[in-house]
C-alpha cells in the first residue's frame, strides 16, 4: 500500500522517520485538524481485501489520546464537495 497524489491535495505530510515517507494530503481549514490522504493498494492487496473483507488500521498516536478516525471507499465522504 502506498500513498498517492490526488487532485484536492494541498499539503504533504512528511514522516519524521529516517525513510522520510511523504504523504500527499488534504488539510481542512477548520478547528478540528482534519487531514485526508489516499492509499493505492497493490493487486495482491486488492485480492486479499476482496476475499477476506478485512481492512486493518494502524494509528501512530505518539502516546496521546486516541483520535476519531474512519475509512471510506468514496472520496465524497472524505473531502467536502469532491466528486
Amino acid at each position: 500500500m502506498k500513498p498517492i497524489k490526488f487532485e484536492e491535495q494541498n499539503a504533504i505530510i512528511n514522516d519524521a522517520q529516517p525513510i522520510g515517507v511523504q504523504i500527499p494530503a488534504f488539510k481542512y481549514q477548520s478547528n478540528f485538524g482534519e487531514v485526508t490522504f489516499c492509499m493505492q493498494l497493490s493487486f495482491c492487496e486488492r485480492l486479499k481485501l476482496l476475499f477476506t473483507g478485512k481492512l486493518w488500521c494502524v494509528m501512530l498516536t505518539r502516546n496521546k489520546p486516541m483520535q476519531q478516525n474512519y475509512f471510506s471507499v468514496h472520496k465524497r465522504d472524505a473531502i467536502p464537495g469532491a466528486k
